[in-house]
């Protein structure tokens, strides 16, 4: 059995659901009286908006954005600070280790024998 719907019964069964306002669809009823009486209507309506502050800063446009540093760190100041980044990783990771062997609460997360030696701090590059 083959089923055809042509174009106009498509368009005459959308119309039909928008204007019967079939509740069941959830669709408007365009044919019914409006449910708002005049008087709530005619009250003047009016919103409380704060003041509009005048601003001593305005905000910079898309071409006042300074360009890329070209002045960057010199190499070994960079890598000193590497270091230093490092240095403090490990010393974090050697103060969690010694944490989490101290607090008995917590043996069962951490085994109590991983105790790494305590890095010392890099020294700065001298020029």
């Amino acid at each position: 059995m083959k089923f055809t719907t042509s174009a106009s019964s498509i368009v005459f069964l959308t119309s039909f659901f928008l204007l019967a306002g079939c509740d069941s669809l959830g669709l408007p009823n365009l044919l019914r009286h409006d449910e708002v009486p005049p008087e709530v209507k005619a009250v003047p309506r009016t919103l409380e908006a704060p003041p509009l502050a005048m601003e001593d800063n305005t905000w910079p446009r898309l071409g006042d954005v300074p360009f890329k540093p070209k002045d960057f760190s010199p190499k070994p100041v960079y890598d000193h600070y590497m270091d230093e980044l490092e240095f403090h990783r490990d010393e974090a990771e050697a103060a969690k280790k010694k944490a989490l062997a101290e607090d008995p609460v917590l043996d069962d997360v951490a085994p109590q024998n991983n105790q790494a030696p305590v890095p010392q701090p890099p020294s700065f590059p001298k020029e």
